[in-house]
């Protein structure tokens, strides 16, 4: 059942759902099921796509400012990120692709001196995702930026502590 032209859909996620809402705006926009208008919502969403899926989804849905265009949220069609967040950085390899979000940005995200255990995780972790030859690319951005921190071992242990378990999980399916 097709919708009417007056229809407005809302496409909205954060995290998994800010991965999941673009690709399913994109898909039903491609099958001509969004007669009306469409609007996607994303809140820190891992990239969905490669460079072709990224430029298409920003032709079918162009970037447009909400009334409140003065706050950094207020956008539709972006991935709104926190600067200090390492899991939108951590889908793209490589930085010609997107040079304000990619891997390469995460030994330093929360300062420096970087912790060289961080380097050579990133650094593994990347040589075997670039054994996959998948190019992920991430959709526009926009970035609420976070207040500068005066502990960056303590921040990373947080982190560190809080995503064990799912970052040893990945870890440990690279070896596979």
């Amino acid at each position: 059942m097709l919708a009417p032209e007056s229809t407005r859909a809302l496409f909205t996620g954060h995290s998994l759902g800010g991965t999941l809402s673009p690709m399913l705006a994109l898909t039903l926009a491609g099958l001509g099921a969004l007669k009306g208008e469409g609007l996607v919502y994303i809140t820190v969403g891992a990239s969905p796509g490669n460079k072709g899926f990224a430029n298409i989804f920003a032709q079918t849905f162009p970037t447009s400012t909400s009334t409140c265009p003065e706050t950094g949220y207020a956008v539709w069609s972006k991935n709104i990120i926190n600067s200090r967040d390492i899991i939108p950085q951590a889908w793209c390899m490589k930085r010609i692709l997107s040079p304000a979000q990619n891997v390469k940005n995460i030994p330093s995200i929360y300062g420096v001196p970087t912790i060289p255990f961080i380097e050579f995780v990133v650094f593994w972790l990347n040589a075997n995702a670039n054994k996959s030859h998948i190019m992920y690319a991430p959709l526009p951005i926009t970035s609420c930026w976070a207040s500068s921190l005066r502990r960056p071992l303590k921040t990373w242990l947080s982190f560190w502590v809080s995503h064990w378990g799912i970052t040893m999980h990945f870890i440990t399916m690279c070896w596979v």
